[in-house]
């Protein structure tokens, strides 16, 4: 209504629309009389992201009557405000404050976390067969044990009824096994 011309001219309502979304009204063919604060209503009236716009006619009213303006005295001297070191700045700060909980939490991290225990190398050995007979085998089934700490080797060996069998301990670092005393069956 101030420049007396529409701000965007299209062949119809959706070439309007489309102008209307893509381009900005051409500010300077506003007359130069009009008021800063009424220009600056109008292009805050006119955004195109709807949260940037006024919401309603109350604040369009405030702004008119100059609700938002604010009257500061020009400083005499112009003020340079100055210029942090790095190490002084909130953001850098900051920054190297996460910085060192990152490298700490590591460190604790590698230091807490369980060790897995070594592998065992794998042993491979020959039983040497007992005087008293070979090692004793019912079916499929070998009598033959390992301790749980995989250290030794006990097996049956002897011929004939069980009374004759007796146990044998071999340690899995000697070639020699040691019988049981005690343990005829």
């Amino acid at each position: 209504m101030l420049t007396g011309a529409k701000p965007f001219v299209g062949d119809d309502v959706s070439d309007t629309l489309a102008l209307v979304l893509k381009f900005e009204p051409a500010w300077d063919s506003l007359p130069d009389d009009v008021p800063a604060r009424v220009r600056q209503l109008i292009q805050t009236c006119l955004q195109k992201n709807p949260k940037q716009r006024v919401h309603d006619v109350a604040d369009v009213r405030l702004v008119m009557e100059g609700a938002f303006e604010t009257t500061a005295s020009a400083p005499s001297e112009p003020t340079l405000s100055p210029t942090l070191p790095i190490w002084q700045r909130p953001v850098a700060a900051i920054a190297v404050a996460l910085l060192l909980v990152a490298i700490t939490g590591l460190v604790v991290w590698s230091l807490m976390r369980p060790v897995p225990p070594a592998p065992r190398p794998l042993a491979q050995f020959v039983l040497q067969m007992p005087l008293d007979g070979p090692v004793r085998s019912v079916g499929f089934n070998t009598e033959v044990a390992i301790s749980p700490d995989g250290t030794r080797v006990v097996y049956t060996s002897g011929q004939g009824a069980p009374q004759n069998q007796r146990l044998y301990v071999r340690q899995l670092g000697e070639l020699d096994a040691t019988p049981l005393r005690g343990t005829w069956r």
